[in-house]
């Protein structure tokens, strides 16, 4: 909870999920401003819903090689697809916690 206000008031699109499930856990107001979605629409979306279709395959394999701690952070660029369906260039930056 400490950091809580610092993730959520942040003029950055920013999330949290599950590494395992990919679900979304948790995302602040600007992200919700950027993709167009209600908080509960969010979260009952999975990081792959949200990456464009040529960019999945990229997307899993981040979060494989981060599951067996290949790496414990990525940056990188990738295009991600907002509620109607534009697609957006996104700067990633990624930090197992």
């Amino acid at each position: 909870m400490r950091y809580s206000r610092l993730f959520h008031l942040s003029p950055q699109p920013m999330w949290v999920y599950d590494i395992d499930t990919l679900e979304f856990l948790d995302v602040n107001e600007a992200a919700l401003q950027k993709y167009g979605y209600s908080i509960n629409e969010f979260l009952s979306l999975k990081i792959t819903d949200i990456a464009s279709g040529d960019e999945i395959p990229k997307t899993l394999k981040t979060v494989y090689e981060t599951r067996k701690n290949v790496t414990r952070s990525f940056k990188g660029i990738s295009k991600h697809k907002t509620k109607d369906n534009q697609i957006i260039d996104v700067e990633i930056h990624s930090n197992l916690i």
